[in-house]
This record gives C-alpha cells, sequence and structure tokens, in this order.
C-alpha cells in the first residue's frame, strides 16, 4: 500500500552552479588568482569541495582574504568578471540534458534558483542552449552569492508551487538548507561543489551523477503522471 505522503514530483527546482553545469574547476581557479595575487596559499580542489560554503564571503574569510567596507562587492564583481570568461570553456555536467529532457518529458515543471546575478543567469542559461527548459529562472538581485532563501520564497509565490510534489536537486548543503526553509524534498549531487560525505550529513539521496539520479526516480516511481 503507498504512503499518503510519497513523494509525486510535480515540480523541480534546480540550483545551477555544480548541479547543471561543471564549473568546479572554474570557480577554484578564480579563487587561486585571488589568493595569488593576495600572497596567500592557494588551495587544492579536495579541499575546496570539503570546505566551500554559504554565504562565499565567509568562505574567504577561511582563506585569509580580508574586506573592508566596499571591497568586497569590488571583489565580487571581479570574480564575477574572471569568473565569466573561464565559463565560456565550461560545459554541462554528464547527464544534465537528458535529466532536463526526462522531467520534461514527464510534463514536470522546472525551475532555476541560484546564487547568481540574475541577468548574468540568464545569460549562461541562453549561451548553453537551455533556457526553454525552465518555466521560471529566480536568481540573486546582486553578484554577492549570500543566500536563496529569500530568491526561494519569491519563486514559490510567483509560480504557486505544490510544496509536497516539489523537488530541489543541488550540490551542497545550502541547498539541502533552502529546501528546509522552503518546505520541499532534496535530492543532492556529488559531481559539483560539496564532497559527497559532505552531502551525506543531509540524511536525504545523494547522487554521484545525472545518470544514478534518474535511475533512482525511474525505479522508485516518484513521478505518477501518466
Amino acid at each position: 500500500m503507498e504512503k499518503k505522503n510519497r513523494l509525486n514530483i510535480k515540480n523541480v527546482i534546480w540550483d545551477w552552479n555544480g548541479t547543471l553545469i561543471n564549473d568546479v574547476e572554474i570557480s577554484m581557479s578564480t579563487i587561486n588568482e585571488a589568493l595569488s595575487k593576495g600572497g596567500l596559499q592557494t588551495i587544492s580542489e579536495d579541499y575546496y569541495r570539503n570546505h566551500f560554503t554559504f554565504p562565499v564571503r565567509d568562505f574567504y574569510a577561511q582563506l585569509g582574504l580580508k574586506f573592508n567596507g566596499q571591497g568586497f562587492n569590488r571583489y565580487s564583481a571581479a570574480f564575477m568578471e574572471t569568473y565569466l570568461q573561464k565559463s565560456k570553456s565550461a560545459s554541462l555536467q554528464k547527464g544534465a540534458e537528458e535529466s532536463l529532457k526526462f522531467f520534461r518529458e514527464k510534463d514536470v515543471r522546472q525551475y532555476i534558483l541560484s546564487a547568481m546575478e540574475q541577468s548574468m543567469l540568464e545569460g549562461m542559461l541562453r549561451d548553453f542552449g537551455i533556457i526553454g527548459y525552465f518555466d521560471r529562472v529566480r536568481g540573486l538581485e546582486n553578484m554577492h552569492a549570500n543566500s536563496k532563501a529569500d530568491a526561494g520564497q519569491k519563486l514559490m509565490q510567483e509560480t504557486r508551487t505544490i510544496k509536497g510534489n516539489t523537488v530541489i536537486i543541488g550540490d551542497t548543503l545550502h541547498d539541502f538548507e533552502v529546501a528546509g526553509a522552503l518546505g520541499v524534498s532534496c535530492f543532492l549531487l556529488s559531481c559539483g561543489h560539496h564532497a559527497h560525505s559532505r552531502l551525506e550529513s543531509a540524511k536525504v539521496p545523494v547522487f554521484g551523477n545525472h545518470y544514478d539520479l534518474l535511475k533512482y526516480i525511474q525505479q522508485k516511481k516518484l513521478i505518477l503522471n501518466v
């Protein structure tokens, strides 16, 4: 007998960075450039994936980057300029577009909720040719990568998304926190900005890639609409 509270996915809220786009190396190298310029020790990908956190200002402080007054705003602008240049060589995560196609074929509504500034986010989605998959795209009003919870609340209000039928798919513990704040389910991918061992602490399904995610959804029959 089916449990009444069984997840029946009708809405997917995607994270962007690390979840759909494979940009860990780009983000890390951009940070390392800033560390080198500041005479600070650079970091490895292992360190990055085990320590990166939100808000990103806290992570920068851990690395020794100091900001006074408007310094953080200037650094954010410089970071994004470098990141956007490097992102021209980026690719989608393996299986990402297969996931988008799968949900579209199942008539599942898809949204983006990202810590990236709105216009930059929309530009990247257009460049990758995937903006058409999404019913709505919600980024932040600035480029300082703060919490996505407020933006998520606006997205839920704008779309009148039914919480019981919605899942956030992301790659960090922050995505799990946002899902909790919005009262929706959460799946996590460990091919992005947080290591698998960190994500397991959330006690939600964690997948190594999009193919494993889709296999799980199909095996568990989490989309019941025909």
